[in-house]
Protein backbone atom coordinates (compact mmCIF):
# COMPACT_ATOMS: atom_id res chain seq x y z
CA UNK A 1 0.00 0.00 0.00
CA UNK A 2 1.29 3.48 -0.85
CA UNK A 3 1.60 5.90 1.28
CA UNK A 4 0.05 9.27 0.87
CA UNK A 5 2.29 12.87 0.25
CA UNK A 6 0.61 14.13 3.94
CA UNK A 7 1.87 10.96 5.18
CA UNK A 8 5.34 10.81 3.79
CA UNK A 9 5.77 14.82 5.22
CA UNK A 10 4.18 13.49 8.51
CA UNK A 11 6.25 11.08 9.04
CA UNK A 12 9.66 13.18 8.06
CA UNK A 13 8.56 15.95 10.11
CA UNK A 14 8.66 13.29 13.28
CA UNK A 15 11.87 12.39 12.18
CA UNK A 16 13.59 15.90 12.00
CA UNK A 17 11.61 16.40 15.59
CA UNK A 18 12.98 13.32 17.29
CA UNK A 19 9.08 12.34 17.69
CA UNK A 20 7.91 15.61 19.16
CA UNK A 21 4.68 16.35 17.93
CA UNK A 22 5.78 19.93 17.23
CA UNK A 23 8.70 21.80 16.45
CA UNK A 24 10.88 23.06 19.22
CA UNK A 25 9.74 26.75 19.10
CA UNK A 26 6.51 25.77 17.76
CA UNK A 27 4.49 25.54 21.31
CA UNK A 28 2.68 29.12 22.01
CA UNK A 29 4.06 30.86 24.97
CA UNK A 30 2.59 30.30 28.12
CA UNK A 31 2.32 34.06 28.66
CA UNK A 32 -1.40 34.45 29.86
CA UNK A 33 -1.00 38.67 29.14
CA UNK A 34 -0.70 37.32 25.12
CA UNK A 35 -3.36 36.17 23.66
CA UNK A 36 -2.82 34.22 20.35
CA UNK A 37 -5.45 35.25 17.56
CA UNK A 38 -3.49 33.03 15.06
CA UNK A 39 -7.20 30.77 15.21
CA UNK A 40 -9.11 33.58 13.61
CA UNK A 41 -9.63 34.52 9.76
CA UNK A 42 -6.89 36.88 8.67
CA UNK A 43 -6.05 39.20 6.06
CA UNK A 44 -2.62 40.22 5.51
CA UNK A 45 -1.48 43.45 5.29
CA UNK A 46 2.00 45.47 5.02
CA UNK A 47 3.62 46.57 8.52
CA UNK A 48 3.40 50.77 8.07
CA UNK A 49 5.95 53.01 9.35
CA UNK A 50 8.80 50.30 9.63
CA UNK A 51 11.18 53.52 8.59
CA UNK A 52 10.63 55.22 11.67
CA UNK A 53 11.16 52.16 13.63
CA UNK A 54 13.78 50.03 12.13
CA UNK A 55 16.83 50.86 10.02
CA UNK A 56 16.66 50.11 6.11
CA UNK A 57 19.38 47.84 7.11
CA UNK A 58 18.06 46.30 9.68
CA UNK A 59 14.48 45.69 8.26
CA UNK A 60 16.28 43.14 5.50
CA UNK A 61 16.97 40.98 8.65
CA UNK A 62 13.87 42.12 10.61
CA UNK A 63 10.56 40.77 10.81
CA UNK A 64 9.35 37.46 11.42
CA UNK A 65 6.48 34.40 10.86
CA UNK A 66 5.12 35.35 14.03
CA UNK A 67 4.03 38.68 15.35
CA UNK A 68 2.84 40.59 18.88
CA UNK A 69 0.18 43.29 18.20
CA UNK A 70 0.32 45.85 21.13
CA UNK A 71 -1.94 48.57 21.95
CA UNK A 72 -0.48 52.33 22.21
CA UNK A 73 -3.27 54.43 23.48
CA UNK A 74 -1.09 56.78 25.26
CA UNK A 75 0.98 57.32 21.47
CA UNK A 76 0.75 61.01 20.87
CA UNK A 77 -0.23 60.53 17.01
CA UNK A 78 -3.28 58.33 17.40
CA UNK A 79 -4.74 56.98 20.76
CA UNK A 80 -5.82 53.88 18.29
CA UNK A 81 -2.09 53.29 17.67
CA UNK A 82 -1.73 49.23 17.66
CA UNK A 83 2.66 48.54 17.37
CA UNK A 84 3.69 45.50 15.79
CA UNK A 85 6.69 43.51 17.42
CA UNK A 86 8.83 40.55 16.23
CA UNK A 87 9.83 39.49 19.70
CA UNK A 88 10.68 42.28 21.93
CA UNK A 89 11.75 44.42 18.70
CA UNK A 90 8.78 46.90 17.58
CA UNK A 91 8.85 46.86 13.91
CA UNK A 92 5.78 49.09 12.69
CA UNK A 93 1.92 49.57 13.11
CA UNK A 94 -1.36 48.89 11.88
CA UNK A 95 -2.54 51.32 8.94
CA UNK A 96 -4.36 54.09 11.25
CA UNK A 97 -8.09 52.98 9.61
CA UNK A 98 -7.12 48.94 10.78
CA UNK A 99 -6.16 50.19 13.98
CA UNK A 100 -9.36 52.31 14.56
CA UNK A 101 -11.83 49.66 14.27
CA UNK A 102 -9.53 46.52 15.78
CA UNK A 103 -8.80 48.56 19.50
CA UNK A 104 -11.76 49.20 20.54
CA UNK A 105 -12.14 45.15 20.36
CA UNK A 106 -8.47 44.18 21.67
CA UNK A 107 -9.42 46.76 24.86
CA UNK A 108 -12.38 45.42 25.57
CA UNK A 109 -9.85 41.66 25.25
CA UNK A 110 -8.07 43.08 27.99
CA UNK A 111 -4.28 41.30 27.11
CA UNK A 112 -0.97 42.99 27.09
CA UNK A 113 -0.74 41.58 23.39
CA UNK A 114 -1.98 39.79 20.90
CA UNK A 115 -0.25 36.79 18.61
CA UNK A 116 -0.59 36.67 14.87
CA UNK A 117 1.28 35.39 11.78
CA UNK A 118 3.23 37.11 8.85
CA UNK A 119 6.51 37.45 6.87
CA UNK A 120 9.49 38.68 7.67
CA UNK A 121 11.43 40.08 4.56
CA UNK A 122 12.67 38.52 1.90
CA UNK A 123 15.99 40.08 2.37
CA UNK A 124 15.67 41.97 -1.45
CA UNK A 125 12.65 43.92 -0.27
CA UNK A 126 12.34 45.98 3.37
CA UNK A 127 8.30 45.26 3.32
CA UNK A 128 7.17 43.23 6.28
CA UNK A 129 3.81 41.26 6.17
CA UNK A 130 1.14 40.67 8.97
CA UNK A 131 -1.71 38.46 9.23
CA UNK A 132 -4.77 41.10 10.55
CA UNK A 133 -7.18 39.23 12.05
CA UNK A 134 -10.85 39.79 10.28
CA UNK A 135 -13.39 41.69 12.07
CA UNK A 136 -16.29 39.73 11.95
CA UNK A 137 -14.36 36.92 13.94
CA UNK A 138 -12.47 39.18 15.97
CA UNK A 139 -16.06 40.46 17.19
CA UNK A 140 -17.32 37.10 17.92
CA UNK A 141 -14.04 36.44 19.59
CA UNK A 142 -14.80 39.69 21.66
CA UNK A 143 -18.80 38.39 21.89
CA UNK A 144 -17.48 35.08 23.42
CA UNK A 145 -15.10 36.43 25.74
CA UNK A 146 -17.78 38.93 27.71
CA UNK A 147 -18.57 38.28 30.92
CA UNK A 148 -21.89 37.19 31.78
CA UNK A 149 -24.39 39.09 33.89
CA UNK A 150 -24.19 36.21 36.45
CA UNK A 151 -20.46 36.40 36.42
CA UNK A 152 -20.99 40.09 37.31
CA UNK A 153 -23.07 39.39 40.51
CA UNK A 154 -21.72 38.82 43.70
Amino acid sequence: MSRTFLERFLGMLRDHTNGAAEPEGAKADDDPSILDLRHLPMRRMRVRGTAYVVSSRRRLSAGAHEYILRREPTNKHDSYAIAIYDGTNKVGYLTTSTASRMAPLLDLLGHEGYRVGGLPSDGVSVKLWVDVPLMDGLKRLVKSHAPRSSDLEP
